[in-house]
């Protein structure tokens, strides 16, 4: 015979009539979602405290995360994997992205000397990654450049009135997705 059972906490009840068989179909194909928070972003090499991985999940899924913790050295769409440890959870797998941004890198510059009434070449501030944002700045304007400007150095014709050696300093600056690069310089001496 079959008895009366309540399906919500799968306890029978105990109006029984003779052999009682209670059954329970759990469904394992569905399982929950452990929820976290975004991990975000960090730039490369960056010396910040980083943000533990958390355990358990918003929704108290307990778990293990592979890698343990976060890492900014090494630069990309890094994968964190969050695996439950007890299948009672009914829980799966879950891989968060924790975005490391690479620092950008100015390609060489080299010093220059000119004379009075030539023409400085321009510099091509080659950088990577591509779409990285490149600045300079010039400490003597005397010499025909801009005090400033945003990527390539453009040509100009150098100028020299005195009789001694005029020596710009060019400080170049790189920023990807607002992680700053290493300051390069260089000269730019007109005779």
């Amino acid at each position: 015979e079959i008895r009366n059972c309540d399906w919500s906490s799968d306890v029978c009840s105990s109006d029984l009539i003779s052999d009682t068989v209670c059954v329970t179909i759990e469904d394992k194909s569905v399982k929950i979602n452990p929820e976290f928070d975004a991990l975000g972003q960090a730039c490369q090499n960056a010396v910040i405290t980083l943000p533990i991985l958390p355990s358990p999940s918003k929704n108290g899924i307990t778990g293990t995360w592979d890698p343990v913790s976060l890492s900014t050295s090494v630069a990309g769409n890094i994968p964190y994997k969050f695996t439950p440890n007890d299948p009672a959870q009914c829980a799966k797998d879950t891989t968060l992205i924790f975005k490391v941004i690479p620092l950008p890198v100015v390609g060489t510059t080299t010093n220059s000397t000119l004379y009075h009434n030539a023409v400085y070449p321009g510099n091509i501030l080659g950088v990577q990654p591509v779409g990285s944002i490149v600045s300079w700045t010039n400490n003597n304007t005397t010499i025909g450049l801009a005090a400033s400007g945003t990527g390539n150095i453009p040509a100009f014709t150098a100028i020299n009135i005195g009789t001694e050696p005029q020596v710009a300093t060019i400080t170049v600056k790189s920023a990807n997705e607002g992680c700053p690069g290493t300051d390069n310089t260089f000269t730019i001496t007109v005779l």
